[in-house]
């Protein structure tokens, strides 16, 4: 463990919020900040990446927009959203990613493909928590199923 930190299984939690008044929704991704570490460190090597001492550095976040880009997507009404991203907040062990897409008016159906960590952690778990019109809805995908659809009436 980069942090010292230490937990026994790997998960993520996305909570996606329809906020019918903007047109837009607004999500929030948690994950473990030592899990996102290592992510990182493999995929850029020579890169120094410390997120416990250097979360707001321009290049990591960098790196985080790029890797959640990747491997985050939703699609409302069958298209996909523009995920903007608009900043991190580290919260003891966990590194929050916020993220907002607009331009949705009515919401029919939400795909959620969420494949963060998964080539990295076998057992990875990403919980996907879909919020709109006061009622919540709950998604739990791993390697094996990296995407769902929310259907409304």
């Amino acid at each position: 463990m980069l942090f010292g930190w230490n937990h026994s299984y790997h998960l993520s939690v996305c909570e996606i919020n329809h906020i019918q008044q903007e047109k837009a929704i607004q999500i929030s991704l948690k994950v473990f900040a030592d899990d996102l570490e290592e992510v990182l460190l493999n995929s850029s090597p020579n890169l120094p990446i410390d997120i416990l001492n250097s979360s707001d550095d321009v290049g990591i976040k960098r790196l985080i927009i790029n890797y959640v880009n990747k491997n985050l997507s939703v699609k409302v009404n069958g298209k996909y959203i523009e995920l903007v991203h608009i900043g991190n907040r580290l919260k003891e062990d966990v590194m929050v990613i916020y993220l907002e897409g607009t331009g949705i008016n009515k919401v029919k159906e939400i795909e959620v493909t969420n494949s963060v960590f998964v080539s990295s952690f076998n057992d990875q778990v990403n919980i996907v928590h879909v919020k709109k019109d006061g009622n919540t809805k709950s998604l739990k995908l791993d390697k094996n199923n990296i995407s769902e659809t929310i259907k409304y009436e």
